[in-house]
């Protein structure tokens, strides 16, 4: 049995086909929204079934933001929501942390589905990077799609 390669057109709509589903599900996502002051569900542990924690879509210009203020005093403050991604200098799917004073600041931004909702934690971070990882692996799929008629031949 001989083998036929597929035609260039033809390994290119199975491309953009596979690309369009994965620009769906990797650039419409949803973050939490709330403020610890306001939401206790919102603080330490984070209940995201809790009365006044929302839900907001976000774009591919934006991210989920998780912001905590820890005071020496031990007070803190917790904040999820929708921001721009210039407000993210720090780069999307990592955290920042900033000592300013009395006040230590963790930021985290991340692009995926409910990303924001994690717990804090003091030892270490952690972001999803679900949405890294499809952006990767559809750049992998293209370049076998391309290159696909000349492996096969």
């Amino acid at each position: 049995m001989k083998r036929t390669p597929m035609s260039l057109p033809m390994n290119l709509l199975i491309f953009f086909s596979w690309f369009s589903y994965g620009a769906v599900l990797t650039q419409a996502f949803n973050c939490y929204e709330c403020w610890s002051v306001m939401v206790p569900g919102c603080g330490e542990p984070f209940k995201s079934d809790a009365a006044g924690v929302t839900v907001k879509s976000a774009t591919s210009n934006q991210s989920c933001i998780a912001l905590r203020e820890t005071h020496v005093d031990g007070n803190e403050g917790i904040a999820r929501a929708v921001v721009d991604l210039t407000e993210c200098t720090f780069g999307k799917n990592k955290c920042q942390i900033e000592l300013n004073g009395d006040v230590t600041k963790t930021t985290c931004c991340c692009s995926s589905n409910l990303c924001n909702g994690y717990v804090f934690s003091t030892e270490t971070t952690t972001l999803s990077h679900s949405a890294s990882c499809s952006i990767f692996l559809q750049g992998i799929l293209l370049i076998f799609m391309l290159f696909l008629p000349c492996i096969i031949s």
